[in-house]
């Protein structure tokens, strides 16, 4: 049972792991490291990190804790594997000057800054709404205390954030 826990444990941390690397790749020593690792799929379940609090594991192990873990079962991590793999090479060499006007190139590119782009748009979504959930909680609050200085200053500041985020919304 112990084994199948840690498993299940490596398999979470990879996900989260290789996500991070596809996100945010880390600096050039590190890729070189995660790049060895990374490029077969026991390599993978080999790696090894104390500041990531993983051990490392047989292929086999992750293989069934993926199953339990995962919709996609072990496709999920090998699919992220291998497109950490592809941001890791892109970062250990940069485009030359005819790379960089190559239509292929360009295309990865475009694509790589549409899929920022909709996840930071995503993010300012949600930091939207809470703003105003949490506007409306303050104002129940503003209310209940029936304090008429609580209630102008609540509203001048509540409608100077309105104001900011219509300012964000037109943009």
């Amino acid at each position: 049972m112990y084994k199948q826990g840690r498993a299940k444990a490596k398999a979470l941390k990879l996900s989260g792991f290789l996500q991070s690397i596809i996100e945010t790749p880390p600096n050039y020593a590190d890729c070189k490291l995660f790049l060895t690792h990374l490029k077969s799929q026991g390599g993978m379940a080999s790696l090894a990190s104390s500041e990531l609090e993983m051990e490392p594991i047989s292929l086999n192990a992750l293989k069934a804790a993926s199953k339990e873990c995962f919709d996609e079962g072990f496709e999920k991590l090998d699919t992220l594997r291998l497109k950490a793999v592809e941001c890791l090479k892109q970062n250990l060499s940069p485009m030359s000057r005819s790379d960089k006007r190559k239509k292929s190139s360009l295309l990865v590119k475009i694509n790589h800054l549409e899929e920022s782009r909709v996840r930071l748009e995503g993010n300012l979504v949600i930091l939207t709404q809470a703003l105003r959930l949490s506007l409306g909680l303050c104002e129940k609050y503003v209310r209940l205390t029936n304090k008429l200085e609580h209630r102008e200053s609540f509203n001048l500041e509540r409608l100077e954030l309105l104001e900011i985020l219509s300012y964000s919304e037109r943009r």
